[in-house]
């Protein structure tokens, strides 16, 4: 198995899903179970001798270490200025995409329509000057910390 150190803060967010999409498959859909399985894999290796629950505890154990780890990043002057054009909502919205929230679950957690996080999306991208969806995940990924 491959050390999760070697992974970046995107690959340990896919791992993330994968192991709840495995689990919440394994039993009912052996199919999908199997490709979440793959994903695994293709991320940290065979994991013959490990049980899910152990590279769950794997995972766990390097996002402490890396909440520990001190990290700087310089700002560009226009992201901040663009954030601060950003409403409450919005801005939440945007954390939640930063923070790999899927659009269901940001849905969910907000109580709000599909419509509506689409809407927001859409404004989001437009006072930050971004193009695409792609655009929009990239740079809340990249300033989740002054979010």
């Amino acid at each position: 198995m491959r050390d999760l150190k070697n992974l970046d803060d995107a690959a340990l967010a896919v791992l993330s899903i994968a192991l709840n999409g495995y689990q919440e498959h394994e039993k009912t859909n052996t199919y999908v179970s199997r490709l979440f399985l793959d994903i695994v894999e293709l991320l940290v290796g065979s994991i013959q001798d490990l049980s899910i629950w152990g590279i769950r505890d794997l995972l766990a154990k390097e996002n402490k270490r890396r909440a520990r780890t001190v990290t700087v990043r310089v700002v560009s002057p226009t992201d901040f200025e663009g954030i601060g054009k950003l409403g409450k909502q919005e801005l939440l919205v945007l954390r939640l995409i930063g923070q790999g929230q899927r659009s269901e679950d940001i849905v969910r957690l907000l109580s709000i329509s599909y419509r509506t996080l689409a809407n927001h999306k859409a404004r989001i991208a437009a006072k930050l000057g971004l193009g695409s969806a792609r655009d929009l995940l990239k740079f809340a990924i990249d300033n989740l910390m002054i979010l």
